[in-house]
């Protein structure tokens, strides 16, 4: 007699296990159960997958001149990544080092 959320209930039905984190939905669907749309993320990850940063506004990504600042926040430190000469490059420094701190690297 326990309610389950669906997605964390199609997350341990596929994967067999529970999900260690937040599942979230990478389209912004929380409709959307498919395995492909979800993945198991800490909080501050998931809050960046918000209507906002799918929209255009990348999280740390920020536009300065006519080159594009990459920087993440580690903690209560700023850290800056480098320069970049499109929004895409600078997000993608942005990810390498997240998805590094997600695995524990």
């Amino acid at each position: 007699n326990k309610m389950y959320q669906a997605h964390r209930l199609a997350w341990f039905l596929f994967y067999g296990e529970w999900p260690i984190y937040e599942i979230d939905h990478i389209n912004g669907d929380k409709t959307d159960n498919r395995i492909i749309n979800l993945r198991d993320v800490p909080d501050r990850i998931n809050a960046q997958n918000m209507g906002i940063h799918r929209n255009g506004h990348l999280p740390g990504v920020s536009k300065v001149g006519k080159k594009w600042r990459a920087s993440i926040q580690i903690g209560k430190k700023q850290t800056h990544l480098g320069m970049f000469s499109t929004q895409e490059e600078a997000y993608r420094a942005y990810l390498a080092i997240s998805d590094s701190l997600i695995k524990g690297k």
